[in-house]
C-alpha cells in the first residue's frame, strides 16, 4: 500500500464561474482531519477559456507531482509560506540568496542574467510555467532566442547558460525543483551563429567602415554617444567599465583613468594612460563643472548622479548603427580596431609592455597572443629590402 495516498487527496481543478482554483486535501495530524488547500497562481487573470483549462491542468499535474514526491503544505506554510513554484517567483528567491554573500559585480551579473531570461519568458508567454516544468526543450529554445533573436555573442550566450545552471543547482538545494536541464544543454558554438561558423561581431572595423560610422553619428548629432564610443576606441575599455567611471576617476593632471577594483571584470584596480586624442575629448566634456561623484555617462550620455542603464549603449548601437548603417559588428570591436591602429601607426616603435598595461592584460604573453589573434603585426617596410621585379 502506498502510504502517500493516505496522507493527501489528489488535486482537482475547480471551474466555478468567477473563481477558478485547484484544491487538494492534506492530512493534519494535530486535528486528525484532512485540511483543504486552494491554489490559484493567477489562473483567473487568463481570459481565454481554453488557455485557462490548459493552465489549470498544468497546475493540477504540478501539485500532484509535488505531493507524490513528499511535498508537505503544512510544513511549508508554517516555516516559510513558500508555496508559489512559478519560475518568475522562485528565481528571484534564488538570486537573492546567492547575492547575499556575492560581490557587487556578481550581483549585477545575476540580475542581468535574470532580466535576460525573464525577457525570454515574457516573449514566449511562459510566465505561468513552474520552475520544475522547465525542460531541455525550453533551454534549447532559450539558447536559440539569445543567438538569433537577441543576436548575442556565443560567449555571452554561454556565460548566461552557465549562470542559469548555477541558479538551478541552488533551486534544487531549496527544493524548488528536482532536476537541472541546463546541465545537459550543449554549449553554443561559433558555427551556431551562421553557415560559415564565423562570428563577425567582434571583428575590427575596416577603414571604410570607420569613415562611414563616425561622420554618420555626427550628422545625427549623437555627439555624447560618440564620446562613449571613443573611450572604447582610445582607452580600450569595456562598455560596462566605462559606465561605472565617475568624474573623479579622470585624473587630468596625471593624464590617467583610474579603473577601481570593484568596477573591472577581473576585480583588479588599474590605471590607463589618457592618449592625446582622448584628452582633447575629455577637455571638451568640461568635467570640472560636475561633482566628483557624478557618473561620466548618465542620462543622454552626459554626466549625472546615476549610472546609465547598462543595456542602453547596446540598444543605442543596435537601433542606429546596425539598423541604419547595416554594420553587424558590435561597438566593442572598436577596442580591437584601436589596437590595430596603434600597431599600424607606430610601426617599428611599438611598446608591447605599454600595450599590455593599456589593455590591462595580466602578462605580455597574453598581449602577444591577443595581437596574433587580431592578425596584426606591422613593421616599417622602408627597412625591408626585396629584389625589384621588372
Amino acid at each position: 500500500m502506498n502510504t502517500c495516498l493516505s496522507v493527501y487527496k489528489p488535486a482537482v481543478l475547480s471551474k466555478s464561474s468567477n473563481d477558478w482554483f485547484v484544491y487538494y486535501y492534506y492530512f493534519d495530524p494535530q486535528s486528525s482531519k484532512y485540511k483543504r488547500f486552494k491554489v490559484r497562481f493567477d489562473i483567473n487573470r487568463i481570459k481565454n477559456i481554453q488557455d485557462k483549462i490548459i493552465y489549470g491542468k498544468q497546475l493540477t499535474d504540478f501539485i500532484n507531482d509535488k505531493l507524490s514526491k513528499g511535498f508537505n503544505p503544512l510544513v511549508v506554510a508554517s516555516k516559510t509560506n513558500d508555496s508559489d513554484f512559478r519560475i518568475t517567483t522562485q528565481l528571484i528567491k534564488v538570486i537573492n540568496a546567492l547575492s547575499a554573500n556575492a560581490s557587487k559585480i556578481s550581483q549585477e551579473s545575476y540580475r542581468d542574467v535574470y532580466n535576460r531570461y525573464m525577457r525570454f519568458i515574457k516573449a514566449k508567454k511562459y510566465e505561468h510555467l513552474f520552475i520544475n516544468s522547465i525542460t531541455l526543450d525550453h533551454c534549447k529554445s532559450f539558447k536559440r532566442w539569445m543567438l538569433y533573436e537577441e543576436d548575442l555573442s556565443v560567449k555571452t550566450a554561454n556565460n548566461t547558460l552557465s549562470h542559469l545552471s548555477m541558479f538551478w543547482d541552488a533551486a534544487i538545494e531549496n527544493n524548488y525543483t528536482l532536476s537541472n536541464p541546463f546541465k545537459v544543454l550543449p554549449k553554443a558554438k561559433k558555427r551556431d551563429k551562421d553557415e560559415t561558423g564565423k562570428d563577425v561581431r567582434f571583428e575590427p572595423f575596416t577603414n571604410e567602415e570607420m569613415q562611414l560610422l563616425f561622420p554618420w553619428l555626427r550628422q545625427k548629432e549623437m555627439h555624447a554617444f560618440i564620446n562613449f564610443l571613443c573611450f572604447i576606441y582610445y582607452a580600450w575599455a569595456r562598455p560596462i567599465e566605462i559606465l561605472r567611471l565617475k568624474v573623479e576617476d579622470i585624473e587630468k593632471t596625471r593624464q590617467l583613468i583610474a579603473f577601481k577594483a570593484n568596477n573591472t571584470k577581473n576585480t583588479n584596480a588599474a590605471y590607463v594612460q589618457i592618449v592625446p586624442p582622448l584628452m582633447a575629448l575629455i577637455d571638451a566634456m568640461k568635467l570640472e563643472q560636475y561633482p566628483p561623484d557624478y557618473y561620466l555617462f548618465s542620462d543622454n550620455y552626459l554626466p549625472g548622479k546615476r549610472m546609465l542603464n547598462k543595456s542602453n549603449p547596446s540598444k543605442t548601437w543596435r537601433n542606429n548603427v546596425k539598423k541604419n548603417l547595416k554594420l553587424q559588428k558590435d561597438m566593442y570591436a572598436l577596442k580591437h580596431t584601436g589596437n590595430i591602429e596603434y600597431l599600424l601607426n607606430n610601426k617599428g616603435k611599438t611598446d608591447l609592455k605599454w600595450q599590455q598595461m593599456q589593455n590591462r592584460h595580466s602578462s605580455s604573453v597574453m598581449t602577444d597572443r591577443y595581437n596574433r589573434k587580431l592578425g596584426a603585426y606591422f613593421i616599417d617596410v622602408g627597412e625591408v629590402n626585396f629584389r625589384l621585379i621588372e
